[in-house]
């Protein structure tokens, strides 16, 4: 006897296809960003960092929670939060380069005087 195609087992058994398909892809990027992490990538280590993240925030969206089949006000809120994701990176993108290195020159430490304990009644 052939399996439907609306067949509920077939169905299932498809999912857990993806679902896995899905986690064995996060591990890998996992292993790959740990990976890049100890290459020495000089400015482009962060690049790649990023990248990877951007492509697990794809997986987890796509397959686990199934941004494709929401509704648009579920999309809409996702595109939000990505946008200020982004707006937030942009922001401290260009703070960090806008940044002056001039610190302040270097003291001696010293000791503090010590604090007479108050007096009892």
């Amino acid at each position: 006897m052939k399996a439907n195609a609306t067949d509920p087992l077939t169905s299932l058994r498809r999912q857990m296809r993806q679902l896995a398909g899905a986690w064995l892809a996060l591990v890998l990027l996992m292993s790959l960003s740990l990976g890049v992490a100890y290459l020495h990538l000089g400015a482009f280590t962060w690049m790649a960092g990023i990248g990877i993240a951007l492509v697990k925030i794809a997986v987890i969206g796509r397959w686990f929670m199934q941004l494709h089949q929401a509704s648009p006000w579920s999309r809409l809120a996702g595109a939000i939060a990505l946008a200020l994701i982004a707006l937030l990176a942009a922001l401290g993108f260009f703070e960090a380069f806008t940044r002056d290195d001039a610190s302040a020159r270097w003291q001696v430490p010293q000791q503090l005087p010590a604090v007479r304990p108050a007096p009892s009644r």
